[in-house]
């Protein structure tokens, strides 16, 4: 019997427990169940429901509800034991719950018929201390208690005030954007398309980088330069150091101002560091001012103490890939606090170039890709309610490698990245101030003999300060106001250019979501933005929204964004070899005078989420864009040739406006359906067209645009069961694309050029197991499995084929 009761000890510490972390669509469906049988007056099967939902995923406001049901059908040692560990989560209505704590205990001393001393000596507990004091108490009481057995007796208004019993709803479970909008809301009630990628599915695809878990993005595009770069691009125009999206953390701006591009390599998140990601598909810009072109990306980090406890992160395999994180997070009575240190690296697909008697390599190892070493740390505090005071900061140690631009390809970079950050929220009131800092090295990795050697020293910061406020008003009709200004500068200090700049940049926002009924919606919007050479950018936008029910909404959305030029646009300066006739250069200008590229987006689309088994999304658009920013063609430059300067500059080129415009639309469509507890299958599809109207007009037969893939589609599933095994497939279907690229012909002039990227087949496939209850998590990932096979696909012609991984991984979760 002893033996029999000790492999049964051990199974139930090696199994994992029924709970599979994450699963957020099954956890809603449970609790909704649970509320509905609740609310029929089944008070005890409905909290068998909720707390089935709290397994499979933990959030505190399911612990008060499951208390509250238990005090309906008068399981009072079972309410008060929910409420004790609601009060763990430090909620803001502490007060109240431990009032109602309080109301239970005496009806249970009446019950009990004075066996219970009284547990506090008044009403109302203030204070970590006393609130411990008060769950002491409560467990010498249960003990005291447990042989007595008075019966299920229901509770009367008498003794509970009944405003203490509202049951917490809200968005327990239920996907909230905060990109879309100034105000806090969900995907059926945004202005914009939205897609939210969240931890779970973050944890199931095994994706060990941002860009490859970003290709599940109905509109998405990823041109992948090699190992440690690759640029991204929403409805069109990607190129070499992509510049037509923003990309934020937790609403802070990361891309690089003097270029326009993000480099993703360089942020100092983890990606175990990511509560979701919420990715707006189409122009953003009254909302987040230039850059904010073809849409954003906003990645939500978890809160500091919004968890208890931490983890250890290692995963390693083919490649070279290795990476490691350690985090942790918590909660000290009102100050939360989270810290996490990671550490990642990787070798190149392949070579560029091999071994060549022309060329010589240019840095210590050629083999790598990217190696980063970083860290972030976060604390925010709630001295009351409707306060709350949050600093944070990261930084990283880095290196990397890209493809610049223009005539320039494989470049190495090493530096260090960081970032300081404080916010403020008074109610309604929000402030918020930051301060990113980069500074790196820079040169070709492989230089020809005898050539010059673009080796350059960077370096950059940005101070950016926001303050906002939002309420509601009843003007006849619901209106939820929110208006704001920033300010902005950025220094930058690059050789590259023609010396060191300073621009300061002012802001301003309003955005008014008037609600004429519940079943119809306008938000209204207007930003401009403010820029020392550009001068006033206005950038309105509207939406209106027919909700036939709270979870379909049918949306048409009008708009307009754009995009600053950078400080490489505006003020570089650099003689570049033509690489055809030797000491024969050509000299790349910036320009101050270039105009805004523009965009104006119409939108018609659909959401679906009534169902507890299914959702989906249909969007059309239409787009304008103008006023592209590249550098022109040559023209004849005698007078910039320098004495003794060593090259002969053959011309000058300079970044102007190009002319015409390009016309076009697509459509895009996703479904996501979560039939079985455990299961998910989602499915998406994307097509555009784009036309280049300046060769329209001039009778071409092609004149379609071809940057941004035609036809792209995703296709993943994923099973998690309740013995601990978890199952993932992503396939990534892309058509082919066709890049315009500057180059030489044999004469010495300036051509342009189509640069095709493969269409191609991405799978990619994951096989985890969680075990000790969740605490150990290990998983087997393959990423690109047809690489193994045809050695992968090219998806800019410059680039490196992009080959197959094989990596494990373990999570030890404490």
């Amino acid at each position: 019997m002893k033996r029999l009761l000790s492999c049964c000890l051990l199974l139930s510490l090696v199994l994992p427990s029924l709970s599979y972390a994450g699963a957020r669509d099954d956890a809603l469906r449970a609790f909704k169940v649970g509320m509905a049988l609740i609310d029929g007056g089944d008070f005890l099967a409905g909290a068998e429901e909720l707390e089935r939902a709290y397994q499979l995923s933990p959030h505190p406001s399911v612990l008060y509800n499951i208390g509250l049901a238990y005090a309906e059908a008068g399981e009072l040692d079972r309410a008060i034991g929910n409420f004790v560990s609601y009060l763990e989560s430090d909620p803001v209505d502490r007060g109240e719950v431990e009032r109602l704590m309080y109301l239970l205990e005496q009806r249970r001393q009446e019950l009990a018929e004075g066996q219970a001393r009284v547990l506090a000596e008044r009403v109302g507990v203030e204070g970590p201390d006393q609130l411990e004091q008060l769950v002491a108490r409560l467990e010498g009481a249960l003990e005291r208690l447990s042989h007595v057995d008075p019966g299920p007796v229901p509770l009367t208004d008498d003794v509970i005030n009944p405003q203490a019993l509202e049951a917490k709803e809200g968005e327990i479970y239920e996907d909230v954007v905060v990109s879309a909008s100034r105000q806090v809301t969900t995907p059926a009630n945004a202005p914009a398309g939205i897609t939210l990628i969240g931890a779970d599915e973050i944890r199931l695809s095994g994706a060990t980088n941002l860009p490859d878990l970003l290709r599940r993005v109905p509109g998405m595009s990823i041109l992948t330069m090699g190992s440690g770069n690759a640029n991204l691009a929403i409805r069109g125009f990607n190129q070499r150091i992509s510049n037509k999206i923003l990309t934020l953390v937790d609403g802070r701006s990361v891309y690089l101002d003097f270029l326009g591009g993000t480099f993703f390599r360089l942020l100092d998140v983890d990606l175990k560091d990511i509560e979701r990601i919420e990715i707006i598909r189409g122009p953003g810009s009254t909302l987040y001012g230039a850059s904010a072109f073809g849409g954003v990306v906003n990645i939500i980090t978890k809160g500091p103490g919004a968890n208890r406890g931490g983890l250890v992160h290692l995963t390693g395999g083919s490649g070279g890939v290795l990476l490691g994180n350690v985090q942790f997070s918590g909660r000290k009575g009102v100050i939360g606090y989270r810290a996490s240190v990671g550490y990642e690296q990787s070798n190149r697909f392949e070579l560029e170039l091999g071994e060549r008697a022309d060329f010589v390599v240019n840095t210590k190892d050629v083999e790598l890709a990217n190696r980063g070493l970083r860290a972030n740390a976060g604390l925010r505090i709630l001295p009351e309610k409707g306060l709350s005071i949050g600093f944070s900061g990261g930084i990283n140690s880095f290196y990397d490698n890209f493809h610049a631009i223009g005539l320039l390809k494989d470049f190495w970079m090493g530096g260090v990245t960081g970032h300081l950050r404080a916010d403020l929220g008074i109610r309604g009131f929000r402030a918020r101030v930051f301060w990113n800092h980069f500074r790196a090295d820079a040169a070709p990795t492989w230089l020809p003999v005898g050539g010059a050697n673009f080796g350059t020293t960077t370096q950059s910061n940005v101070i950016d300060v926001e303050a906002s406020y939002s309420t509601s008003l009843s003007l006849g009709v619901r209106h939820d106001l929110s208006a704001g200004a920033g300010y902005r500068i950025k220094t930058i200090d690059w050789d590259y250019l023609d010396g060191s700049h300073l621009e300061h940049h002012l802001s301003g926002f309003v955005e008014d979501r008037i609600t004429f009924l519940p079943q119809l919606v306008a938000v209204l919007g207007f930003r401009f933005d403010q820029h020392p050479l550009v001068g006033f950018t206005p950038s309105p936008r509207g939406a209106l929204l027919i909700k036939p029910t709270s979870g379909q909404a049918l949306r048409l959305s009008l708009g307009t964004a754009f995009r600053n030029p950078t400080f490489l646009e505006s003020y570089l300066n650099l003689t570049i070899p033509t690489e055809v006739t030797s000491g024969v250069g050509i000299r790349s200008l910036g320009s101050a005078t270039l105009r805004p590229e523009n965009i104006f987006s119409v939108e018609l689309g659909y959401v679906y989420e009534d169902s507890d088994f299914i959702s989906f999304e249909v969007a059309g658009y239409y787009q304008r864009i103008a006023d592209l920013i590249a550098l022109g063609s040559v023209v004849p430059a005698e007078e910039l040739n320098p004495p003794d300067s060593g090259v002969f500059i053959a011309g000058a080129s300079t970044f102007e406006n190009a002319e015409g415009s390009f016309h076009g639309g697509g459509a895009e469509v996703g479904v996501h359906a979560f039939p079985i507890d455990g299961l998910d299958v989602r499915a998406n599809y994307s097509f555009s067209y784009m036309v280049d109207q300046r060769l329209a007009e001039l009778g071409e037969e092609d004149a379609q645009d071809r940057r941004h893939p035609t036809h792209m589609g995703n296709i993943g599933a994923s099973f998690r069961s309740r013995f601990g095994l978890d199952v993932n497939v992503d396939v990534h279907l892309v058509s082919s694309v066709f890049v315009p690229e500057r180059s030489f012909d044999s004469a010495g002039n300036v051509v342009i050029e189509d640069c095709p990227g493969e269409a191609y087949a991405m799978v990619s496939a994951r096989l985890g197991y969680r075990l000790f209850k969740d605490q150990l998590e290990l998983a087997l990932t393959a990423h690109n499995l047809p690489a193994w096979g045809d050695g992968g696909h090219r998806e800019h012609c410059m680039g490196t084929r992009v080959g197959p991984r094989l990596l494990g991984s373990a999570v030890y979760r404490f």
